[in-house]
């Protein structure tokens, strides 16, 4: 999509994005004033943004070489959406221990165990064997901004975006999936099984934030997958090996059970939904999209808070999941194309 007012009009709701997270913020320190926990101010620094500028604002600088002030505006903004986003992550994630005490991780293993073993720990022996499989994996887990950086950037050398543009889709997954980190509090097997974990790492001590149900970090990578069609293979290629590497890496460090990463199938579906502003708000590829993700999370919320006993047909579920979930986004996105 592009708004007719050069390159960088594919970061136009950058802007926009960046006042919603400034008022997060702002909202955030007064929780933390009242409440006297540590604020994202502490958590974060000056020259933490200033790099951020350098490394996000060369290269989209220059792929979008903006014409006005309105142009780097946009840019400016694009540079900080991200950093700005990740100041808010300390506050968000220290939130849930303090007022999430429960949480379903064994709910959610006895789902995953109706598979006949734990996928999970199997990844975690692996990682535990071979040391390098396990940083090479973490390398892109930890440089999980990457994919969705990279999209924006080469969104904006050719003037369009898929939707709302790669960067605000991340913090729309943000937004919509802190809610539910309140729905489904869970705190991975690394956390919850600790030492019985097979591949020690930071995910295995505690305090644990209740922020496994659904797998953002799955959510992010398969989205900038997604957003990335239509651009060359070597970038396509890039995304995929980063969103792949990724997937294993919330397997193998603990971080996630599979059931995380099924769930994070359908909570992209609905957010390719919400973020598909080229079609009408009531375009029925478009409702499909929010209705069917939504529906089936849902379901699996449901099931992970114990309304569905673990059973044969679980491992089923899981597939038909992903599968309906590929076919529904696939047509939001056959929608998009069309116009």
């Amino acid at each position: 999509m592009s708004d007719g007012t050069g390159r960088a009009a594919a970061f136009r709701p950058c802007p926009l994005f960046l006042a919603l997270v400034l008022l997060t913020l702002g909202a955030a320190e007064i929780d933390s004033f009242l409440h006297g926990h540590v604020p994202p101010h502490k958590t974060a620094s000056l020259s933490t943004v200033f790099l951020s500028l350098a490394i996000f604002g060369i290269p989209f600088a220059i792929a979008a070489r903006p014409r006005s002030v309105r142009g780097w505006i946009d840019v400016l903004a694009a540079c900080l959406i991200l950093p700005m986003g990740n100041a808010i992550m300390p506050w968000a994630t220290a939130r849930t221990i303090r007022v999430l005490p429960d949480v379903f991780d064994a709910q959610v293993y006895a789902l995953d165990a109706t598979l006949g073993f734990q996928p999970s720990f199997a990844v975690g022996d692996l990682f535990a064997r071979y040391p390098a499989f396990a940083a090479t994996s973490g390398a892109m887990y930890g440089a999980v901004l990457f994919p969705a950086a990279l999209v924006a950037a080469i969104e904006a050398m050719h003037g369009r975006r898929r939707g709302l543009g790669a960067l605000p889709m991340f913090l729309l997954i943000a937004g919509v999936g802190f809610p539910l980190y309140h729905w489904l509090p869970v705190i991975g097997p690394a956390a919850w099984f600790g030492p019985s974990f097979p591949f020690e790492n930071t995910f295995s001590h505690p305090p644990s934030p209740r922020t496994t149900m659904p797998s953002l970090h799955t959510a992010w990578v398969v989205m900038a997958f997604l957003c990335s069609r239509g651009m060359s293979l070597p970038i396509r290629t890039t995304a995929g090996v980063l969103a792949t590497g990724t997937i294993v890496a919330t397997l193998g460090s603990g971080a996630h059970y599979l059931l995380d990463l099924v769930v994070a199938c359908p909570f992209v579906l609905l957010v390719r939904g919400l973020g598909a502003i080229e079609l009408p708000v009531l375009a029925r590829q478009r409702v499909e999209a929010c209705l069917m993700g939504a529906a089936l999370v849902g379901a699996w919320g449901l099931a992970v808070r114990g309304a569905v006993h673990p059973t044969a047909l679980i491992p089923a579920a899981m597939v038909v999941t992903v599968v309906m979930s590929g076919r529904w986004e696939s047509r939001l996105a056959q929608a998009e194309a069309a116009i």
